[in-house]
């Protein structure tokens, strides 16, 4: 039938400009001609439609004419997908039916008449004309190409995404570019390559309904992929105690370190190390510029100075705690040591929630927070680009003045409200730090134990392990080496970098191999001999330059005092020379005189008779191996007398060296 270019616009759902610019290029698209306007003014289009009820490409059997149409004939779905409503399976079937009626109407029942009949088992899905039209288009349409045609009828807000355009291989291309961990593309880019594979790829908006239907539907597999450490704390099982093998204090201790999360006045942000009494939840912080196994081993010292020596410790495999270092104090000091595997905080999970709350309680309200992630920090940037630039424009009107500095400038009073307020320095930090443990200790009830830690620390009455000798504990935990005293002191060399140990008491050992024990801090050492005696606690050349100077003078003063010594001892062997000398060489002419020979006046036969009939005699003239030998033996002997007593006062050194000889003797 012939319609005006509206009617036959709104039929076929596009627009009446594109409908009369193909007719004005005589488009084959359309049939059409022209007629007079409305009063016979101009010529209009006429554009032909073919009758509803005259389509013979639709096979529908069973259906009657009707003049009071109703919902009792049966009708059903032939691809119910599984993730449809019931009420968009309802409303499809009704939309179904009331198609195939409207198609077998008598002959002359126009649509709104027949929309008049219905029953009211259809006003679910308020049936009028214009839908009516709708639904019958896409009907037909389904049924030309061999498809469902009540499948068509679906709503599509029903529909699970992706599920009608995408083929299982796109599917499987998408979620293997999800996937992939050495690339991070976005849905544009997964698009692309996909694009480049298949060429029948839907829309990008399939494809964007596709993944997020997916991710919805296997949330907890997308976080465990996406992001393993917060998937692990949200849905990873946590029955039972953690806590409920350890039954004392100092059963064992959970320790980690983490980077604060506030700026300090340095531009840098310290590391915080940590430990945890797992029974009683009471702990010990110490802040570190850089991580390495000095800085666990301050934070053990702590630690045991504060609540004694624990039985066993539970760390990670990071090359701070796992070094030769710890490994070697914790044996030292007979302490278990189990180490968890990478990416396990779940298996210290007391310290890890220190952590949270110390950063919740704390850092939070500290100028210099920087937020507890990426996205937090990028937060925190950008709600302080206003304060930046405020700042920039009250430090650049500082800066104005002239003939002072902009440091000048804010110590003025007149300005002080110019300037906004910055980081607080380490020193701060930590005594922020220490002021919070203390009220965390004594004032916060803890959730896992009921009871303040403090409390919970004084409810066990057993014995504790405590540390008394402060020096012993050095000895145990530091590194010990041996090492040669040279002239300039003692030489360590530690990443490159060679640090000189010196201490006036040094200069006695020049030359002699010590025993060095290394302070945790590198700044100071302690010296002992290879015997186990303390000799100093000497200090880095390089850290204090008035300790050098005064250093350098206790140096040469003990120096001086050896020197001294020597000169003095020098001295009395000049002055005792000639009287020694005279001594030696009578001592020396009388053991001569006993081996003179005697005029022989005998025969060879009756020299050899008598020396074998008379037994040798004892000439009472000895030799001595020195004057040390020579001392000892006439004290022994009782055979000391003036010329004795004159040596020992001209070298009384050597003479003292006898006696403690001549009293080893005795004891012995």
């Amino acid at each position: 039938m012939w319609v005006s270019v509206k009617e036959a616009a709104k039929e076929l759902n596009i627009s009446e400009r594109a409908i009369r610019a193909a007719c004005q290029r005589d488009s084959k698209k359309y049939k059409y001609r022209m007629v007079d306007g409305h009063g016979g003014i101009g010529k209009v289009y006429e554009i032909w439609l073919e009758d509803e009820n005259k389509n013979e490409n639709i096979n529908i059997t069973n259906v009657t004419n009707v003049t009071n149409v109703t919902n009792d004939d049966d009708f059903e779905l032939t691809h119910v997908l599984p993730k449809i409503t019931d009420r968009h399976k309802r409303e499809a079937l009704l939309k179904g039916k009331v198609c195939l009626l409207a198609i077998k109407r008598k002959n002359g029942l126009t649509l709104s008449k027949f929309i008049d009949k219905l029953g009211r088992e259809f006003d679910e899905i308020r049936v009028n004309e214009i839908n009516l039209k709708r639904w019958m288009r896409e009907y037909k349409r389904a049924v030309q190409q061999g498809l469902d045609g009540v499948d068509a009828l679906l709503d599509n807000r029903g529909r699970p995404t992706g599920i009608v355009a995408l083929r299982d291989e796109h599917k499987e291309m998408i979620l293997n570019y999800m996937f992939r961990r050495d690339i991070r593309p976005n849905l544009a880019e997964i698009y692309r390559r996909c694009c480049l594979i298949h060429s029948d790829m839907p829309s990008i908006r399939t494809v964007e309904r596709f993944v997020e239907g997916w991710k919805k539907d296997n949330r907890m597999m997308w976080d465990i992929m996406n992001n393993p450490d917060k998937a692990r704390g949200v849905y990873m099982p946590a029955f039972g105690s953690a806590s409920e093998a350890f039954k004392y204090r100092n059963a064992g201790w959970e320790l980690d370190a983490t980077v604060a999360d506030v700026m300090c006045s340095d531009g840098k942000r310290w590391t915080i190390y940590a430990l945890i009494d797992i029974y009683s939840r009471r702990v010990c912080v110490t802040m570190e510029k850089t991580t390495s196994s000095y800085g666990v081993s301050r934070n053990l010292r702590e630690g045991m100075l504060k609540l004694g020596v624990p039985e066993l410790i539970i760390t990670d495999n990071g090359k701070d705690y796992v070094s030769n270092h710890i490994q070697d104090m914790c044996i030292r000091l007979s302490i278990g040591k189990k180490e968890v595997e990478p990416y396990s905080g779940h298996k210290k999970p007391h310290i890890e929630r220190f952590f949270g709350t110390m950063t919740r309680g704390l850092f939070e309200g500290i100028e210099g927070f920087v937020g507890h992630n990426t996205k937090e920090r990028a937060d925190i940037v950008a709600g302080q680009s206003l304060e930046r630039r405020h700042k920039a424009i009250k430090e650049w009107r500082a800066k104005q003045y002239s003939g002072e500095s902009f440091s000048k400038a804010m110590l003025k009073k007149e300005n002080a409200e110019l300037f906004v307020s910055v980081p607080v320095s380490s020193e701060k930090l930590k005594e922020l730090i220490d002021e919070w443990i203390i009220s965390y200790e004594n004032q916060k009830v803890h959730r896992g134990i009921k009871m303040t830690p403090m409390a919970k620390w004084n409810e066990d009455i057993g014995d504790v392990r405590a540390i008394r000798d402060m020096r012993g504990l050095d000895l145990l935990m530091g590194e010990s080496l041996e090492r040669v005293v040279s002239k300039d002191g003692i030489k360590i060399s530690r990443d490159g970098i060679v640090a000189i140990y010196a201490h006036s008491k040094l200069a006695l050992y020049v030359g002699e191999k010590v025993k060095v024990i290394l302070d945790d801090s590198l700044s100071k050492v302690y010296i002992y001999t290879l015997g186990g005696k303390f000799v100093c606690e000497a200090e880095d050349w390089a850290i204090n330059k008035d300790a050098q100077r005064n250093t350098i003078k206790e140096a040469h003063r003990e120096y001086r005092k050896v020197q001294t010594k020597a000169n003095k001892l020098q001295k009395q062997a000049e002055t005792t020379k000639e009287t020694v000398d005279k001594v030696v060489a009578e001592a020396f002419s009388d053991s001569l005189s006993e081996f003179r020979e005697p005029k022989n006046t005998s025969t060879g036969a009756e020299i050899k008779k008598k020396i074998q009939e008379e037994p040798v005699k004892n000439t009472g003239v000895k030799k001595y191996d020195g004057l040390v030998d020579r001392f000892v033996q006439r004290k022994i002997n009782g055979e000391w007398d003036e010329k004795d007593e004159m040596l020992a006062n001209t070298n009384k050194d050597l003479y003292e060296i006898a006696m403690n000889k001549v009293k080893e003797k005795i004891a012995g």
